[in-house]
């Protein structure tokens, strides 16, 4: 259990006392001596002054540094060393409230808990934020905002009232909104709302209109990137709730209205909040604070918000400059999608297609049109490497590949509460939502590919990303550990600056890319029918039979760098791989002539297992007829020459095959 206490000081020891981190006392208190940990204070009688809070470093009263502190009226032989970190605050006794007793002359005084409690608390709020130099000099803070304003650049301040008596606060933080109750009335007489408009812009403070004028303002003249403060007049003080920064303007057709009891405040922006430390800050700054909804605020005004802010502790510079971004980022226009303009910019070095360039250019022109792509197509035909290098030539923070799998959910996908490092629960991004912009990392968003996609069930994998997908604004069921909500931002021309811990964008040039098996639609999840109007389908075709010869497979090794280029066994090969391709059922790909050639060369010609291990596990799933039509297409084969009784007996198994199978559906 730790104890407080106020240690006497004065004119010629304080800045003594600072400087050594060492406070004295006179006799020893037995069993009340100081002890490690215990919270100090320094009081300057002469002054009047009182600071702290400090920390003790040692355990009782002792001599540590002989002759120190002998400049005052009294001896201190027992000493006590402490040490602080920021912030260290100065109050002046007579602003105390319920601490007549701290105003005594005792050098050593021991403080009750609930007079520590109160002296701690009235520091804080109260006192002035002080560093102390080197040299014990106690010099008060004076917050630099020098890069704050001019982060700014010449965005346009304003001040808006969260509702009456501020209560919609909650909701605009949660919604990463800001509101009005005040309307702009369609007047008779006038012939186009723009004339009407015209006129309430000449309105002003004194106008009996003001209401209208204001409403003018915040759907006229309020701009994306604009900085806004909220704040309330409550009596004679001004409070803080926090500053955003618009993300879109005002727009009529806003989805949500916050309704209080005697005001609908139909009308909306979007505006990323940076809530203070508390539920709000009083700032001294009432004369540029108005007492109406929604108004300009000058310069000079939000610089002094900002100084007390900071002086306060109630948000940090870093906190601010991260928030407002810079003047050039916040105002420019977000960089069309980086789409590659030609096909010969997309690395293909390694994949082989009947036709790269028709192949490639539908991908490329689907992307620019702002359409992600599902490639389909037969298993092995480059579906995935396609995409991967499609997304690596477009997307400077690079892609993540995911495989899709039947259980996905949106825990899985957008993220859900997970134990953190400190055991207690907190919203962790997921697979879709880590590869946007926001979040606790400074990465730059990623393009995602999904293998196999339609191996996952999609309504219930991508819940409300159908919504931010089309460009729409999704808060989502979880807090973040600044218990603001987490928002995916999906809205076009939404800037990547407004990204933030709980605020994660989807920018303009952000692309899924996916892969699907054409044949596995019979026995897995078919795509809805709102999933496909998102997407692109682009067709990776397997090479026609009949261009299936030596020379592709030849073509085929030149790009593949994991095949020697022995030229054995391509001939067979490519016989084999044109036999499965000129039937009725399924084509396959060169990714599975591949690992045909590959465990033929290192088997000294096992066709017979190749076929087992690669090639008929592509048929599971097939009516029986197609089944027992390929395998005797296989066993028919004279070259490569395959054991009959092997695939027979495979096929029994595998496709569970019976003798009247055979009997039924063979030649």
């Amino acid at each position: 259990m730790t104890n407080a206490w106020k240690f006497h000081c004065d004119g010629q020891t304080r800045q003594e006392c600072l400087r050594r981190q060492l406070v004295g006392g006179g006799d020893r208190m037995g069993d009340h001596d100081v002890q490690s940990g215990d919270s100090l204070f320094l009081h300057d009688f002469e002054a009047g002054v009182i600071f702290g809070p400090f920390e003790a470093q040692t355990d009782g009263l002792q001599t540590l540094v002989p002759g120190a502190l002998e400049g005052h009226q009294y001896d201190f032989p027992n000493q006590a060393r402490f040490e602080f970190e920021d912030p260290v605050y100065r109050i002046d006794t007579g602003e105390l409230e319920g601490l007549d007793r701290l105003s005594n002359d005792d050098i050593y005084y021991d403080l009750s808990d609930d007079d520590a409690a109160k002296l701690s608390r009235q520091l804080e709020e109260r006192g002035t934020r002080i560093l102390i130099e080197d040299d014990g000099t106690a010099r008060e803070v004076q917050p630099d905002t020098a890069d704050v304003m001019e982060a700014l650049g010449d965005r346009d301040l304003w001040q808006i009232t969260p509702g009456e008596g501020a209560d919609l606060w909650e909701v605009w933080s949660d919604r990463s909104i800001a509101s009005l109750g005040h309307s702009l009335v369609e007047s008779v007489g006038y012939e186009s709302r723009e004339e009407r408009i015209e006129e309430v812009s000449r309105y002003d403070e004194s106008s009996h209109q003001y209401g209208e004028y204001q409403a003018y303002l915040f759907q006229e003249e309020l701009r994306k990137d604009d900085i806004v403060v909220a704040k309330h007049r409550y009596g004679g003080e001004s409070r803080v709730y926090g500053i955003g920064r618009v993300v879109a303007p005002y727009n009529a057709k806003h989805p949500s209205k916050i309704r209080e009891e005697n005001d609908a405040h139909e009308h909306q922006v979007s505006v990323v909040w940076l809530p203070v430390s508390e539920e709000w800050t009083t700032v001294d700054v009432s004369d540029g604070i108005a007492g109406h909804a929604f108004a300009r605020l000058d310069g000079n005004t939000f610089e002094d918000v900002v100084r007390e802010l900071l002086y306060t502790g109630s948000l940090t510079e870093s906190e601010l400059k991260d928030h407002l971004g810079s003047a050039d980022e916040t105002t420019r226009e977000r960089p069309s999608p980086e789409i590659p303009a030609a096909v010969d910019e997309v690395d293909l070095d390694n994949i082989v297609f009947p036709d790269t360039e028709t192949l490639v250019g539908r991908v490329l022109s689907a992307l620019r049109t702002g359409k992600h792509v599902i490639f389909t197509g037969p298993p092995g035909t480059g579906k995935t490497e396609l995409a991967e290098a499609v997304a690596s030539a477009s997307c400077p923070g690079g892609h993540r590949t995911v495989t899709a799998t039947a259980d996905w959910s949106t825990f899985d996908t957008i993220g859900g509460y997970r134990p953190g490092a400190s055991g207690e629960l907190e919203f962790t991004p997921g697979i879709f939502v880590e590869t946007f912009e926001g979040g606790d990392t400074s990465a730059s968003s990623q393009w995602l590919v999904i293998d196999e996609i339609n191996r996952c069930d999609i309504d219930k994998a991508f819940g409300s990303l159908f919504t931010a997908l089309t460009g729409g604004t999704v808060t989502l069921p979880f807090e973040h550990e600044n218990e603001s909500r987490v928002v995916v931002d999906g809205s076009t021309g939404a800037s990547t600056a407004d990204a933030t811990e709980n605020r994660y964008v989807i920018p303009d040039d952000w692309r899924l890319l996916a892969t699907m098996n054409t044949y596995d639609k019979t026995s897995l999840y078919d795509l809805s029918f709102a999933f496909m109007r998102r997407f692109a389908f682009v067709t990776v075709p397997a090479p026609d039979p009949s261009e299936i010869d030596i020379g592709l497979v030849q073509r085929y090794v030149d790009a593949w760098d994991e095949i020697e280029d022995s030229g054995s066994y391509y001939r067979d090969v490519a016989k084999l791989w044109r036999r499965v391709n000129e039937g009725d059922s399924r084509d396959i790909g060169p990714a599975i002539a591949k690992d045909v050639l590959q465990f033929v060369q290192a088997t000294d010609g096992d066709f017979t297992g190749a076929v087992t291990m690669y090639v008929l596990p592509q048929f599971e799933g097939l009516p029986t007829r197609d089944q027992v039509a390929l395998l005797e297409e296989l066993i028919e084969l004279e070259d490569p020459d395959l054991d009959r009784s092997e695939l027979l007996e495979f096929g029994r198994e595998y496709f569970d095959l019976t003798s009247n199978d055979f009997d039924r559906f063979g030649a």
